[in-house]
C-alpha cells in the first residue's frame, strides 16, 4: 500500500509500467514520465527546475514483479549560465544513477531474485523511491532535499535523507567553508542547542555524535562510522532557515524517524556569508498566512474554498485511542478535520485554493470493512478496534499553484515517517 502512496505524490496514476523478462540479471522496464510535472517557485524566472516522475519495474521471466523503483527526474534551466546549469544537471543525473538506479538493479534485484528463487514472495516487490523536494532557488543558492524511501525486505522501511546544495552562479556544491570561515563551528553549536531541548528523544551519547547532523559532504565517513566513503550532506537551505537533520538511527532511534533542526539565518550572525541570504522577493508565507481564492477572483462555476480554522501545530496530535507526532514544517500549514472515528490531514494551501491537498486519513473500524478501501495500511488492532491509514487514490494538487503543489509534495513525502510515530493511548 505504501508504494501507491509514493507514486501518487507526483500525480502518477497515468503511468503504464511494462516489465522486461529476465532470469538472472536486471533489465529495467520502459519508463513513462508522469503526465504532469512540477515546477519550482523561484525569485527569478531565469532559474527553473522541473521535476518529472519516472517509475520502472524489474520482473522475473514469468512476469513476477521483483523490484519497483522510481525517481523525480530534474530538468535544470539557468538562463544565461550554461556552465552552472550543466554542472548542476550532471551532478543530479549522476546522483540518480549511483544512489538509486544502480542500487535497485544490483542490490535490490539480487535480494528480490534470491527470495523469488526460494518461492518467498511475501515481501515482493522490493522498492526504492528517490523523491526530490526543491527547497530554495534564487540567484545565490539552489537547494534540493532528497529522500530515498526503501523497502528491502527487512523489518522496517527506511528513509535516507540527504540534500544537494549548489551555488547558482558556478554550479559548485555548497560547502561550509563557502558559507563562512566559522560556519561549521556556529552550526554545530546551534544544532547542539536545539538537540539539548529534545534530549529525551535522543541517545544518551548524542552530544558526542552531534557532528553526524552537521555534514556538508566533504567529510570522510570513516571519521563517523568506519566507512571509507564520503559522508552525504545533512543540511538544506530554505527561504527562511538552514535546516540540519539527523538521519534515522544516528542521534535517535528508528521510531523517531528523521529529526530536523531548522536554524534561522539571523541566528548565525556574522558566521554566515551574507551573500548566501535569500532575496527578500523569495520570502515564503509565514506560518499563519494562508493563501485563499476569493469568490470574486474564482471562476463563477467553481467554489472558492476558504482556509479552515483547525491548523495543526508541531508536536503531538491525539485521536480516539491514538497519538501521532507531527513535523515542525506542518505547523500552520496542515489543516485537520477530526471527529470521533476519523482524522483527515490536508496541505492547507491546496485545500484553501481548490479543495484538494488530502495527505491521508487515520480512521478506526470495529470490523474489517476497511479492506474495501482502495489504498490503506493497517497500523494496529487493539481491543477489537482497527487503526487504519487511508491514502488518496487520485491527484490532490491538480489546479493548485506551483508553490502549494511543491508544499503538498514535500509534506506527502513525510507521511510515512509521521505514521511511524503512531502509538496507542489510553
Amino acid at each position: 500500500m505504501k508504494y501507491m502512496m509514493t507514486a501518487l505524490v507526483c500525480g502518477l496514476l497515468a503511468l503504464a509500467l511494462i516489465g522486461c523478462h529476465h532470469s538472472g540479471s536486471s533489465s529495467p522496464a520502459s519508463s513513462v514520465p508522469a503526465a504532469s510535472s512540477r515546477l519550482a517557485d523561484t525569485a527569478s524566472s531565469s532559474i527553473r527546475i522541473q521535476l518529472t516522475r519516472v517509475e520502472q519495474q524489474l520482473t522475473a521471466v514469468d512476469g513476477q514483479v521483483l523490484v519497483e523503483y522510481g525517481y523525480d527526474r530534474p530538468i535544470v534551466s539557468i538562463s544565461g549560465n550554461a556552465t552552472a546549469q550543466n554542472a548542476i544537471q550532471a551532478d543530479l543525473d549522476a546522483t540518480i544513477q549511483t544512489q538509486l538506479v544502480h542500487y535497485a538493479k544490483e542490490k535490490l534485484f539480487s535480494l528480490a531474485h534470491e527470495a523469488y528463487q526460494q518461492n518467498d514472495l511475501t515481501q515482493l516487490p522490493l522498492s526504492s523511491q528517490l523523491n526530490l523536494s526543491i527547497q530554495r532557488t534564487d540567484e545565490a543558492v539552489i537547494s534540493i532535499r532528497t529522500d530515498q524511501i526503501t523497502s528491502d525486505g527487512g523489518p522496517h522501511v527506511s528513509d535516507y535523507r540527504s540534500a544537494k546544495n549548489y551555488r547558482t552562479d558556478t554550479g559548485q556544491q555548497l560547502t561550509f567553508a563557502m558559507l563562512g570561515d566559522r560556519f561549521r563551528d556556529a552550526a554545530t553549536e546551534l544544532v547542539t542547542q536545539q538537540a539539548d531541548q529534545h534530549a529525551d528523544r535522543l541517545f544518551e551519547d548524542y552530544r558526542a555524535n552531534i557532528q553526524r547532523a552537521v555534514l556538508d559532504g566533504t567529510e570522510r565517513a570513516e571519521l563517523l562510522n568506519g566507512s571509507a566513503t564520503e559522508a552525504a550532506p545533512t543540511f538544506y537551505l530554505t527561504n527562511d532557515s538552514i535546516v540540519f537533520f539527523s538521519r534515522e538511527c544516528e542521534l535517535q532511534t528508528y521510531a523517531e524517524g528523521t529529526l530536523e533542526f531548522p536554524i534561522l539565518y539571523d541566528d548565525f550572525e556574522d558566521a554566515l556569508d551574507r551573500r548566501y541570504l535569500p532575496s527578500s522577493s523569495n520570502t515564503p508565507l509565514a506560518a499563519g498566512d494562508q493563501e485563499t481564492v476569493s469568490a470574486d477572483a474564482a471562476d463563477s462555476s467553481q467554489t472558492a474554498f476558504q482556509a479552515q480554522d483547525f491548523l495543526v501545530r508541531s508536536g503531538k496530535i491525539t485521536g480516539d485511542g491514538w497519538t501521532l507526532s507531527l513535523p515542525k514544517e506542518w505547523a500552520g500549514k496542515v489543516y485537520v478535520e477530526q471527529d470521533s472515528d476519523l482524522t483527515a490531514f490536508y496541505e492547507n494551501g491546496c485545500y484553501s485554493e481548490m479543495g484538494g491537498g488530502w495527505l491521508f486519513s487515520l480512521e478506526t473500524f470495529s470490523d474489517e470493512s476497511y479492506v474495501d478501501r482502495p489504498d490503506y495500511e493497517l497500523l494496529s488492532i487493539n481491543g477489537g478496534v482497527s487503526y487504519v491509514a487511508i491514502y488518496p487514490t487520485d491527484v490532490q494538487f491538480e489546479g493548485a499553484s506551483s508553490q502549494n503543489a511543491q508544499r503538498y509534495s514535500a509534506f506527502s513525502s513525510q507521511v510515512e515517517g509521521v505514521l511511524r510515530t503512531f502509538a496507542l493511548s489510553s
